[in-house]
């Protein structure tokens, strides 16, 4: 009975250890437990008694459990390392294949049983901004806004400005000289005038901007191009917060690219701003960086808009303009009327700050004139200085349609912002060609200057740096 019980328990052995691999490592000692207990049952009191049996068959049995529990529990581990290993290369965790494998099997019997797949929704719950940075993006955009504003009513203003157009030529063979109406002979034939070539020139300097101010000779009836009235250059230092004004005289004598010898306005007359802008770096050394021109009706209408100026007259000066004003405004085309001027200062009105800008025939004739017109200037700049900002753009607003420039808009605004921002002031004025260096001359016909060159290009070096 012995030989059949060990049989029927080497028989049962693999159902007891080939219970579900689901149970761990800690299930063998039940089975080993039941084992004995079957041992017990079947032998009988005899075998128990022995106990040697029943030692042996449980000795060998726990031995065998743990051997198969041994191999198990390393099949297991490996398993579950090339599992863990599969999901880590995937960027999954264990959750996650879990969750995907049980998704995909609802999905496979959805499939099997005809229905339609079910879309998972995931709630995502928006993260909400903090309040700085709404306040931040509400305040971006109000400036953005502002910007945008800003820009349409800048393009709007520097929509009327009037650029100064290219005109046709004059020829050499059409060139005219504006010959004097008094009889004399010429002091010095044109081809004995020899011009010293020029060993120096006004040095280039980033820092200051050259403009020319133009006037021109033009009348409601003229048809053919103007001469300039009056050549102003206005220099405007950075360095030195300031600006210098130095008229050069109409009537000097200089040599004119591509044409005869002739006064400096005639270079304009003949080429415009290009031909005389080239002249003025010929003959005098210095660069021009860009060009205004206005004429009589374009001054009366900006002397408007700016307003009176407050300006100091010689007695001589008063009279001069009390007894002339209806000549002169019967010449500028305006309304005949009687002035009553003093010497001291007076509030000039534009049409008489026109008329005092313009006149030669008391003191020195044009060099005095030229400094009433630097007079002028320097009493509208600094009333302008004195506005506001507002004030000031509402001027340039009003203003800009009675001038031409060749300035394109950026230098334009970058002017207006300088001029505004560092208050620049008009420092001392001057006039080319100074006293000294010059000489009277009548040539072919013509009372002029004739400068000597290098002397007022060292004049205008120390002037201008």
């Amino acid at each position: 009975m012995s030989e059949e019980n060990n049989k029927d328990i080497t028989k049962n052995e693999p159902d007891h250890t080939g219970a579900d691999d689901t149970h761990g490592a800690a299930d063998e000692s039940d089975i080993v437990n039941i084992i004995i207990d079957d041992l017990e049952n079947m032998n009988g009191s005899k075998e128990k008694d022995s106990g040697k049996s029943v030692d042996d068959v449980k000795q060998k049995t726990w031995e065998k459990v743990s051997r198969d529990a041994e191999k198990k529990g390393k099949k297991d581990i490996r398993e579950e390392a090339d599992r863990k290993t599969g999901e880590e290369a995937d960027g999954k965790t264990g959750d996650e294949s879990k969750k995907r494998s049980g998704e995909k099997k609802s999905e496979d019997k959805k499939e099997d049983s005809g229905e339609e797949p079910e879309t998972i929704v995931h709630d995502v719950k928006k993260k909400k901004l903090p309040t700085w940075a709404k306040a931040l993006i509400i305040v971006g955009a109000s400036l953005l806004v502002l910007c945008l504003a800003a820009f349409i009513g800048i393009k709007i203003y520097l929509s009327r400005v009037n650029r100064i157009k290219e005109r046709d030529t004059v020829s050499r063979e059409n060139e005219v000289f504006e010959r004097s109406t008094e009889p004399g002979e010429d002091t010095i034939k044109a081809e004995e005038v020899k011009w010293e070539e020029l060993y120096q020139s006004v040095k280039r300097d980033k820092d200051i901007k050259n403009i020319i101010l133009i006037g021109q000779d033009r009348r409601p009836e003229d048809t053919e191009p103007a001469r300039s009235d009056s050549i102003i250059l206005c220099s405007i230092n950075k360095k030195k917060n300031q600006i210098t004004l130095i008229s050069f005289m109409r009537d000097m004598y200089v040599p004119i690219e591509g044409y005869s010898d002739n006064r400096i306005n005639a270079a304009y007359n003949f080429g415009g701003v290009p031909l005389l802008e080239k002249t003025l770096t010929n003959d005098f050394g210095i660069t021009i960086d860009n060009a205004i021109e206005v004429d009589f009706e374009g001054f009366i209408q900006a002397m408007t808009a700016v307003g009176n100026l407050e300006i100091e007259l010689t007695q001589d000066e008063a009279d001069y303009l009390n007894e002339a004003a209806g000549a002169m405004n019967r010449e500028a085309g305006l309304e005949e009327r009687t002035w009553y001027l003093k010497a001291g200062k007076n509030s000039l009105s534009p049409d008489q700050a026109l008329a005092y800008s313009r006149t030669r025939y008391v003191g020195r004739s044009d060099w005095d004139r030229t400094e009433r017109q630097r007079k002028v200037l320097t009493a509208a700049f600094n009333k302008v200085s004195e506005m506001g900002v507002s004030e000031q753009l509402d001027l340039v607003n009003e203003v800009i349609p009675y001038f031409a420039t060749d300035m394109t808009d950026m230098e334009i605004l970058g002017y207006v912002y300088y001029i505004a921002k560092e208050g620049i002031h008009v420092g001392n004025t001057y006039r080319i060609p100074e006293d000294g260096c010059y000489t009277n001359e009548r040539i072919n016909g013509m009372d002029v200057l004739l400068p000597d060159l290098n002397k007022n290009v060292a004049l205008l070096k120390e002037y201008l740096n």
